[in-house]
């Protein structure tokens, strides 16, 4: 009887939802000690250079891919054990959007909070952003750690300005690690309706 109701939560938030949040609750908030794997899928590689870069300054571990397969980078970060994994790609719109896993019945609350990180990050930049979106993403729904990604618009002007948005990139992740979706966490989220279209 108990393996038969073992894949049921009833109304709440579900077991994958409680064991995130409870490794969000105990994991280390020091950079340093985190596992950091920033990839683009092909133009963007100023800007994850760039937030590679300030990230590595503030003592992070990070891999940077390059590589246009999202399969093939999900597989590299969970191989090492990545504790984030923030993917950079160009937005097919004209405005820049942060995407984090969600299916209808369960979220990452992990790739919640820093999608919406990264979303107040890259507004503070000049670009105009709209608000996360939960999707299922090959690169999200692949990733066994808390992941966004940023798909950025318009590409040339993030291109021009690949500093500042690594920047802004790098930023959203240091909060994040140093407050691993606490609000988030303490009040897990019932809502859910149907992910983004």
């Amino acid at each position: 009887m108990l393996r038969r109701v073992s894949g049921h939560s009833g109304t709440g938030p579900g077991v994958a939802s409680v064991r995130e949040s409870d490794r969000l609750r105990h994991r280390s908030r020091v950079l340093s000690t985190l596992n950091i794997v920033i990839g683009h899928f092909g133009g963007l590689g100023a800007v994850t250079r760039a937030a590679a870069r300030e990230l590595r300054r503030h003592g992070a571990i990070v891999l940077s891919l390059d590589e246009p397969d999202a399969v093939a980078q999900a597989e590299v970060a969970n191989r090492c054990g990545a504790d984030v994994f923030v993917g950079v790609d160009a937005a097919s719109a004209d405005r820049t959007i942060v995407h984090y896993y969600r299916v209808p019945g369960f979220e990452s609350i992990g790739g919640r909070t820093l999608a919406t990180s990264m979303s107040g990050a890259l507004a503070g930049c000049g670009l105009d952003v709209d608000q996360p979106c939960g999707m299922r993403l090959p690169i999200l729904r692949e990733t066994r750690m808390p992941a966004v990604l940023c798909r950025l618009a318009p590409v040339r002007s993030s291109v021009d300005s690949a500093v500042a948005v690594g920047d802004a990139l790098a930023t959203a992740v240091r909060e994040w690690t140093e407050e691993p979706s606490l609000s988030a966490v303490e009040g897990l989220s019932t809502d859910l309706s149907p992910p983004c279209a």
